[in-house]
């Protein structure tokens, strides 16, 4: 009997010593030739940048493919996408009449989708769902299903075009959510590339209305004369950084005087534009532009940094976006004033005006901060008080053409 269990206990230290051993030379080769590995993560239980494509572990398996990894140019116009794949290998009750599937741009990037674009569904669940709609903020294309996904399915989306690269390396994903919450990246990578740039010189623009060293302004980027100016989404762009005399960047810079910068840019007719700087993770209205003659743009430039000069919007909205829509002006300098930042690419007269919810005229809107672009109320009634919290109208007048809406005045 003892022997018996003596070899038992050497046949469980050997099984354990084998296991062991398996586990160091996996552990090695992992390190040593860098071999994706599963790590587990959110949403979908695995690491979206260690492992090419999803093993499933049982239970819910919806992914998301474009087919390829695609390089994504700052004035490139905007790029077309690759035809996205969404497999529903075990949609396991999710997709089912009347859940919503959101293909969205990534979360990271300040994109959207191009609302002029036209897509085309398809695949094997294509006639489980309805039309396909761009969302108001054109982040997500929004797919509703009008019939149950079976084991298997697939559907596709082809012609979905980005509008807003942004003008910094970087890498993101699409991403996939018909749960109400993130379910999925798309296996492939959208990648932003590096922005060009060319020295600029004694004769760019910037020195013959300032100080004589404006000369050591340069790597300005010229805008792309193929960019389409015209449309909604079009821009022009443009980086301005200052070089020191030992041929060093300079850092942030603020100039003084504000430095005017006259560019070539085909395509654009008489008027005003807006002009917006790249903050970091998003653009931000800084100026406007005057354009004339046709195919010059004039820019004051007050500091370093990335820029671009905004498409006008033929027939577009009146109002491109309202800042502080809720405001309230208390002293704390926060949302002190509603701002309408319009379109008006012509430079017309423009004249806003505030009503109560009765539709009694309470004030007139004042023009700024951005002359010829926006519009602004404080708060105030015409003859100065503050006026009372509450929702009120405002109705907008740009060369004849006329819009309205409301914000809240908050107490």
């Amino acid at each position: 009997m003892m022997d018996v269990e003596k070899k038992a206990q050497m046949k469980t230290k050997v099984v354990c010593l084998a296991v062991v051993l398996f586990l160091s030379v996996a552990h090695a080769t992992e390190w040593s030739t860098n071999l994706p590995c599963f790590y587990g993560g959110s949403y979908d239980g695995w690491d979206r940048n260690a492992m090419g494509a999803v093993a499933p572990v049982g239970g819910m398996d919806v992914t998301m493919s474009s087919g390829l990894d695609q390089q994504l140019a700052w004035l490139g116009g905007n790029p077309g996408l690759g035809m996205v794949t969404i497999t529903a290998a075990s949609p396991a009750g999710t997709l089912t009449s009347g859940t919503t599937i959101q293909v969205r741009v990534p979360t990271a990037w300040p994109s959207y989708f191009d609302s002029g674009a036209a897509v085309t569904v398809g695949g094997s669940a294509g006639g489980k769902v309805g039309a396909a709609r761009y969302s108001m903020t054109g982040q997500a294309l929004e797919i509703p299903v009008t019939t149950n996904f079976a084991d298997g399915d697939t559907l596709t989306v082809s012609g979905l075009k980005l509008a807003g690269v942004p003008p910094v390396p970087n890498t993101q994903r699409l991403e996939l959510n018909f749960t109400g919450t993130l379910d999925a990246y798309d296996q492939y990578a959208l990648t932003a590339s590096s922005l060009p740039s060319h020295n600029g010189g004694s004769y760019d623009g910037w020195d013959r209305n300032g100080p004589a060293d404006y000369h050591y302004v340069g790597d300005m980027t010229a805008p792309d004369s193929a960019a389409t100016f015209s449309a909604r989404e079009g821009a022009a762009g443009f980086e301005v950084t200052v070089v020191n005399p030992s041929g060093g960047s300079a850092g942030d810079v603020t100039f003084s005087p504000v430095g005017e910068l006259t560019m070539a840019l085909a395509g654009a007719t008489n008027g005003v534009r807006a002009v917006e700087k790249w903050m970091g993770s998003r653009w931000s209205l800084v100026g406007s532009a005057r354009v004339g003659p046709p195919g010059v743009v004039t820019v004051n430039v007050a500091r370093t940094g990335i820029y671009r000069v905004m498409g006008a919007a033929a027939g577009g909205s009146l109002v491109r976006e309202v800042y502080n829509r809720s405001f309230s002006p208390n002293g704390d300098g926060r949302a002190e004033s509603v701002v309408f930042r319009l379109e008006n690419p012509e430079n017309l007269p423009m004249e806003g005006a505030i009503y109560s919810s009765e539709n009694m005229h309470i004030a007139d809107m004042a023009p700024g901060p951005i002359p010829g672009l926006t519009l602004t109320w404080d708060g105030r009634a015409r003859h100065g008080a503050m006026c009372e919290g509450g929702i009120y109208t405002y109705e907008i007048n740009v060369g004849g053409r006329r819009t309205n809406g409301i914000v809240v005045l908050l107490k």
